[in-house]
């Protein structure tokens, strides 16, 4: 008979997976709550799910996560804490601390800071949605350069900063949307490098002083 997997196993699985609640979740075509409640041990966990696992961890190819992995272009890679999604648009309203640490190259690794998945599009086109952006702690405006903003209705905004009309201003570089007062937001980081990789696509951008995109 099928041993019963425990939550802890569930959730180390899920770990070594390097996937969210909600990714994983919609592979085993539950609902993330419905796994949630499994990984924390507030419901019983079928017998079947054990072999649902096995099947999500070959499809996924397992064995390559837990490799130290190489870019071709940046060499060395290296894992950075990813707190959650920050957009380049309309603004997120969520930290998701169940997102995984990510692979970087390790000369962006170096530079520490907090990794943030890029969501919208007002920062295009040097930013693009699921682009990794590093931001150091510095809470002080700079004029030009790209900062992590949190607003008063704790939304996690990457935008410029611009000093007009005698006040700070969150500008994007997609036009099509408007500039906007920094107000009673909270300046939280400066963008130090970001990181895109689709498929065999790489590129990097970074500065430890800090990034001004529209001179990229």
């Amino acid at each position: 008979m099928e041993s019963r997997p425990t939550a802890d196993e569930l959730k180390a699985t899920r770990k070594r997976l390097r996937m969210t609640q909600e990714e994983l979740a919609s592979l085993l075509g539950i609902s993330r709550i419905r796994w949630s409640r499994y990984e924390y041990g507030h419901s019983r966990i079928p017998e079947h799910l054990a072999d649902k696992m096995r099947e999500v961890a070959a499809t996924q190819n397992m064995s390559v996560s837990e490799l130290h992995p190489a870019s071709l272009l940046f060499g060395t890679m290296a894992e950075i804490p990813v707190a959650g999604r920050a957009s380049a648009g309309l603004g997120e309203t969520n930290v998701d601390s169940d997102l995984q640490p990510i692979w970087v190259p390790q000369s962006l690794a170096n530079l520490g800071g907090i990794g943030f998945l890029i969501d919208g599009e007002s920062m295009m086109p040097a930013l693009q949605p699921g682009d990794v952006a590093v931001f150091k702690g510095n809470n002080t405006p700079r004029q030009g350069f790209t900062f992590l903003v949190k607003t008063p209705g704790d939304e996690y905004r990457c935008k410029n900063l611009e000093w007009r009309n005698n006040e700070w201003t969150l500008v994007s570089l997609n036009k099509s949307y408007p500039a906007e007062r920094l107000g009673s937001s909270q300046v939280l980081g400066i963008l130090v490098g970001w990181y895109r990789s689709i498929g065999t696509y790489e590129k990097l951008e970074a500065d430890p002083h800090g990034l001004r995109l529209d001179v990229l």
